[in-house]
């Protein structure tokens, strides 16, 4: 329980003025963070776009694009006479860039081997 005197008619007006001042701070607060919430997302996407962008030149530099023929080839046979292969290896194969389907169509060999 409190002791405390009733505020005078004085101490009111001022405590409400406060309060809704106060009020009025956090609605200001509110929309700055709203604000600045929107440009994190701006910025997040941002980000999104230069790591597709990183993603992609990686891809363009990867030393697996430089492989011989002879090579893949050699990759794609040993992958068809796995026990249990299927033509599905070879299709996934040749998905995985222009130089491995052409060595995946280009090697009769790896096809004659599926069962």
């Amino acid at each position: 329980m409190s002791y405390a005197p009733l505020p005078t008619p004085e101490q009111l007006i001022d405590t409400r003025a406060r309060i809704a001042a106060q009020n009025n701070e956090i609605r200001g607060v509110e929309g700055q963070i709203h604000e600045l919430e929107a440009q994190i997302a701006v910025l997040r996407e941002k980000i999104g776009d230069i790591q597709l962008g990183i993603a992609r030149d990686e891809a363009f530099i990867a030393p697996i694009r430089r492989l011989p023929f002879e090579i893949l080839s050699e990759i794609i046979v040993l992958c068809s006479t796995v026990t249990g292969a299927t033509p599905q290896v070879l299709r996934t194969l040749s998905a995985v860039c222009r130089s491995w389907r052409d060595a995946t169509l280009g090697t009769p060999s790896a096809w004659s081997r599926i069962v």
